[in-house]
């Protein structure tokens, strides 16, 4: 699995690697659902104005993420430093593999008879266990060093994934890839992983994996043909296409602006302060990010919800203008996140989940690419001080020097 290789010539590859799977998630949520349908016949009612905008925003993508950026790190630690918080980081995610564990089962026992979209969602317990994990382990993946710790990568990379493989076997299947997308990034960008036709199609099995066998276990319907007498898998596909939102919800008004809401919803106590929010059914206070403001047009139902658009979150913000310069920082940073993670730091896996979770920005909204960052960061810093604390209180103490005699 791990393979010795130039980092600059892995950075480059991972780069190339990203590139043509955010294009292909573009087309996947944007475009393929209504091809499909206007290839059949259907009415689409998605307009030329929508559809060029939408293959230019891409464009702007694609330019953005070309940028030349000069290779410093953006934070470092000293060496002794990262030794320590990553011997921690494993210690950590080995034990709380065991709560992590234990709160999937039962999750998925909870859910074990309930069809996806009834029952209730999954507990923040739950989810606070599980993203205590995933942090932990991401934070040693991301500190270490396959020459030296390639067996405890690979126990780490696995305690990580079946948990949130067992949640999404029942649950939402994006859970389980915000647990392997991270690990993937990394191995690819430090040279662990070499592309070779093997691997591409070894990665291209488990995207489809991702995609499909969660769908499937969780009781959704892709095959035969689904109650208005359409394709199953058709209707399958038309449920994730995104642009529909751009082309309906220009109109969209909330007197706070989500793209704002949602960069700073994880920061700023909305709900304490009672602004900017909204409730959808049975739900109160929620900041109004724009996935939510959608969730409440269209189901009002948060099990059903809709996901969002990023274009549509910059265009309420400022117009084509917005969509312009918001694509070309997104890019921009989606590149220097590629650079910062192919190099052992204890913050290679913040910036690693950035990157997982841009795969989903074509039916999502940015803020939740960045809004951990500033926990992330506060987190990691708490973990240096913990490790640095602790080899302190280890030093054996200083004798005390002899009292010199007359």
């Amino acid at each position: 699995m791990f393979a010795c290789a130039n980092d600059a010539k892995a950075i480059k590859s991972t780069s190339r690697i990203f590139l043509g799977t955010y294009v292909f998630a573009c087309f996947w949520f944007w475009w393929l659902p209504n091809i499909l349908y206007s290839a059949l016949g259907y009415d689409i009612g998605i307009s030329r104005w929508t559809i060029v905008v939408s293959v230019s925003a891409l464009m702007i993508f694609i330019s953005g993420f070309s940028l030349p950026a000069p290779s410093a790190h953006i934070i470092s630690t000293s060496t002794h430093t990262l030794e320590l918080c990553r011997e921690f980081a494993y210690k950590a995610t080995i034990l709380w593999a065991f709560p992590a564990f234990a709160f999937a089962l039962h999750f998925g026992l909870l859910r074990w008879n309930q069809p996806y979209g009834s029952g209730d969602r999954i507990p923040l317990l739950h989810q606070a266990v599980l993203y205590i994990h995933l942090f932990l382990g991401t934070l040693f993946i991301g500190a270490a060093d396959s020459n030296r710790h390639r067996r405890q990568i690979a126990i780490a990379a696995v305690v990580i994934i079946l948990p949130r493989l067992f949640i999404s076997l029942h649950w939402g299947r994006f859970f389980l890839a915000q647990g392997v997308l991270p690990i993937i990034l990394i191995a690819l960008a430090r040279g662990w992983i070499s592309i070779t036709g093997r691997r591409t199609l070894q990665l291209g099995i488990a995207a489809v994996f991702i995609l499909f066998v969660p769908a499937l276990t969780r009781g959704t319907d892709v095959l035969g043909v689904d109650e208005s007498g359409r394709s199953a898998i058709l209707s399958f596909l038309k449920a994730g296409d995104t642009l529909s939102f751009l082309e309906n919800n220009r109109d969209l008004y909330w007197r706070c602006p989500p793209l704002l809401v949602s960069l700073t919803a994880k920061v700023v106590p909305y709900h304490a302060l009672g602004i900017c929010t909204i409730d959808v059914g049975d739900v109160s206070g929620l900041p109004a990010v724009l996935d939510t403001l959608l969730t409440h047009e269209y189901s009002n139902d948060l099990l059903t919800g809709t996901g969002g658009s990023y274009l549509l979150e910059l265009y309420l913000t400022g117009g084509i203008t917005a969509i312009i310069v918001g694509t070309l920082i997104f890019a921009y940073t989606c590149r220097r996140f590629i650079d910062w993670i192919g190099h052992p730091t204890l913050y290679a896996g913040i910036w690693a989940e950035c990157l997982s979770r841009a795969f989903l920005a074509p039916r999502g909204n940015l803020g939740y690419v960045y809004e951990r960052v500033p926990s992330l960061l506060l987190a990691t810093l708490l973990v240096i001080l913990v490790c640095r604390m602790g080899n302190v209180l280890r030093q054996p103490p200083v004798p005390l020097a002899a009292p010199a005699s007359d």
